[in-house]
């Protein structure tokens, strides 16, 4: 993904330097920003409080946070494919960090946290376009049974209603810093 900023930069190349960081350790002085955005990444932090404490740390004082992440209801449908494939021990991973538990995990750190909801979905009409997704996911493969059995349940709700409806729930929390965060060693 870097690389791919890197390349597409054009415009404000020279006001945006692209960088590869963990999280729980940003190499910025403290209050450096006045925004930092975590785009669907906070749940795949391995210690989102450390990441959250750094965040508090870089971010000017009142500055801005900007967390998107899922809802408990992304990709339900999904889930649900699976277990009647006989796959369910091939889920797709609930979050530790998605627009219901999200709140309570910022709240130490930032003040008026609110999230805003953006429901959805996905109109997929071509059996394949599941396989692949459930391919690309970590972990164990789907045998060729379980994943005929993906195909054929898609193909069919796609000849009853014109396409099998995938939920996508998502949204982003907003937050401001707050002065003294509200956990030890937070920042």
């Amino acid at each position: 993904m870097v690389a791919e900023a890197r390349t597409a930069q054009g415009k404000v190349a020279g006001r945006v330097t692209p960088l590869a960081v963990d999280a729980r350790q940003l190499p910025f002085e403290d209050g450096s920003f006045d925004a930092v955005v975590a785009h669907h990444m906070l749940h795949h932090v391995p210690d989102r409080l450390a990441a959250l404490s750094e965040f508090h740390r870089v971010l000017a004082p009142r500055g801005l946070l900007l967390a998107a992440t899922n809802g408990p209801a992304h990709l339900h449908e999904l889930r649900e494919l699976l277990r009647s494939c006989g796959a369910a021990d091939r889920e797709v991973p609930d979050s530790e960090f998605d627009l219901e538990t999200g709140t309570r995990q910022l709240a130490p750190w930032f003040t008026r946290v609110s999230a805003g909801r953006q429901a959805g979905g996905l109109a997929v009409t071509d059996p394949e376009a599941a396989c692949d997704h459930l391919r690309s996911l970590p972990g164990r493969r789907l045998t060729r049974g379980q994943e005929e059995r993906v195909r054929r349940s898609v193909a069919d709700a796609i000849a009853r209603h014109g396409c099998w409806w995938v939920t996508a729930d998502g949204g982003v929390f907003r937050g401001r810093r707050r002065a003294r965060a509200l956990v030890p060693g937070g920042g």
